[in-house]
């Protein structure tokens, strides 16, 4: 499955990078973690992709998308992972909003924005995107967006 789901979803991440020059990602939940399946960046990024190439904890934008739209949040131990998500949105903001966002801890000055993907029976994966900002860049969030729809609707109907 997750490999079907990484070259299904490659096309989009490239296209993602191509529009924003961001590091781009494409995470699922693995238990009490986030695994990284892809990882899109150019040699200008090469000092901080090390640390992204496979895992990173649930308490990062990716990890609270992909929980905030789970439909079994409400089972106590997803409960408690999310409130363990420090300084983040609710669930609830989230799946209003579409997206979550933090500042990355382990790469100071740099903002982890991340959307779902979703699959026929619900979310599947989150594109992530990482930029060295103190804020949310609105028109690089509204092209992520689109490339996550992008991306669902192939899922749900490949051609």
């Amino acid at each position: 499955m997750c490999e079907a789901l990484r070259w299904q979803v490659m096309p989009f991440l490239v296209d993602l990078y191509e529009l924003t020059r961001d590091v781009v990602v494409l995470g699922v939940l693995d238990h009490e973690e986030v695994e990284l399946l892809a990882t899109v960046y150019s040699h200008r990024h090469a000092e901080s992709v090390p640390a992204l190439l496979s895992r990173r904890p649930l308490q990062c934008a990716i990890g609270a998308v992909l929980l905030a739209f789970r439909d079994d949040l409400a089972r106590p131990n997803l409960t408690r992972q999310f409130s363990s998500v420090e300084k983040g949105p609710s669930p609830a903001r989230i799946r209003a909003t579409g997206f979550a966002a933090c500042e990355c801890e382990d790469f100071p000055g740099t903002v982890e924005v991340a959307v779902p993907v979703m699959g026929p029976r619900g979310v599947v994966a989150a594109i992530g995107r990482f930029r060295r900002a103190e804020a949310i860049d609105d028109r690089a969030l509204e092209w992520q967006r689109r490339v996550a729809a992008a991306a669902s609707i192939n899922l749900r109907d490949p051609r």
